[in-house]
């Protein structure tokens, strides 16, 4: 994709299909993507992941924010994936389901793992036809290598993953609403609390997270924590994925580390303004987020930072 940065495997988290999967040699052809499941991309799956305690597996993740989702998870009964992405121009779920599908079929086993829950559920827009094609072929072919499903490879961890679609609501993408599409409902937001830990799906506790955390697991757990803690600022860890749209010259998606200027993604990725024009403001965080003028462009981007200024 025109501006992505070039990548070497260690600076790959969340898009690791930018450049291969784990110790793979070769480039991901999804419809023989079977093989990556014993040769790289289940690395930290029962029984692997069993040499680990539950608090062991979440004190791995303390560096990673889902950690404190995880760690408040004890028991709870479902793990939900939230695959709706409904913001005008973003596309960074869909290209990770699209291109590292089991990226997220192990994410998901490791959350239910950490949080005792034996059901996965992925609610995704119908609009994603690739996406949904591609998610089921990689839930297939983990259930066939006895990756998903009852006592995975032999053990007493028990997990198994289902897709539930969306109609395309943007308001979806709020986790209450998300559930009460799921419970066949109006997609409409409540008050919090209760928070869906205590009361979400069919009134059972559930663990509500998006695409791209999710994908930073496995990484996290195959290369540690510390390594992750390398990259990023000091309170926002890891990478960020982007989609540029708009009056810029390279549009399309871009992985950086947190903490990279506005003016480094605009100017040095995105290679300026079209016709060389003057820039005078760009939108961050979908509707919901808030536009960044001149005068932040040497702003580091991470949460603190667009916490301050509004624009997120």
């Amino acid at each position: 994709l025109t501006g992505v940065l070039p990548r070497t495997d260690d600076a790959c988290c969340a898009c690791r299909f930018y450049s291969l999967l784990i110790d793979l040699t070769v480039v991901l052809d999804l419809k023989a993507q079977a093989g990556s499941a014993v040769a790289g991309a289940y690395y930290i799956t029962p029984p692997a992941c069993a040499a680990f305690a539950v608090e062991q597996t979440n004190e791995l993740l303390l560096h990673f924010a889902t950690a404190v989702r995880t760690n408040s998870f004890a028991g709870s009964h479902n793990s939900l994936l939230d695959a709706d992405e409904g913001d005008p121009g973003a596309f960074m779920d869909r290209s990770i389901m699209e291109g590292d599908p089991h990226s997220i079929v192990e994410a998901m086993c490791v959350c239910g793992y950490s949080i005792g829950s034996t059901k996965g559920l992925v609610y995704i827009r119908a609009e994603y036809p690739l996406a949904i094609n591609r998610l089921k072929t990689a839930i297939n072919q983990a259930r066939e290598y006895g990756l998903l499903g009852d006592h995975i490879l032999g053990t007493d961890f028990s997990f198994d993953i289902e897709i539930r679609y969306g109609a395309g609501a943007f308001v979806c993408g709020e986790e209450t609403a998300l559930i009460h599409s799921m419970e066949g409902k109006r997609g409409e937001p409540t008050l919090k609390p209760p928070f869906p830990a205590e009361s979400g799906y069919l009134g059972k506790p559930t663990n509500v997270n998006n695409v791209e955390t999710l994908a930073n697991i496995p990484i996290i757990l195959t290369k540690g924590a510390d390594w992750f803690a390398t990259i990023g600022t000091e309170r926002s860890k890891g990478t960020k994925v982007f989609a540029l749209a708009g009056k810029i010259n390279n549009v399309g998606l871009i992985e950086v580390p947190m903490g990279t200027t506005l003016r480094e993604v605009i100017y040095e990725i995105g290679g300026g303004i079209k016709g060389g024009k003057k820039f005078k403001a760009v939108q961050t965080g979908g509707p919901s987020g808030g536009c960044l003028t001149e005068k932040h462009l040497d702003t580091p981007i991470d949460f603190d930072n667009l916490l301050a200024v509004g624009s997120m």
